[in-house]
């Protein structure tokens, strides 16, 4: 896609330890948040510059990824005494 290596080795390492983190509920906001910016820059980056429209630009899926990240942020499950 164009994109250097050392951001592709970043995204990579965001997307597998924070996926981990939400599987296993460790930092699920703190993960989905870093989750969240990364479906922004590639919506950014790889989809908008082909359409605005996510059905025409492959975005549809990032799109997702971005709304349920928002809703772990939102809805995140913090480990604390109180929640056991």
């Amino acid at each position: 896609m164009g994109l250097p290596l050392f951001l592709a080795i970043i995204v990579a390492l965001i997307e597998l330890v924070g996926g981990l983190a939400i599987l296993f509920g460790l930092f699920v906001r703190y993960a989905a948040l870093l989750g969240a910016i990364t479906m922004l820059v590639a919506l950014f980056m790889v989809h908008f510059p082909n359409g605005i429209a996510p059905w025409s630009n492959g975005g549809e899926l990032a799109l997702v990824y971005f709304a349920t990240f928002l809703i772990f942020i939102a809805y995140g499950k913090r480990i604390s005494p109180k929640n056991k």
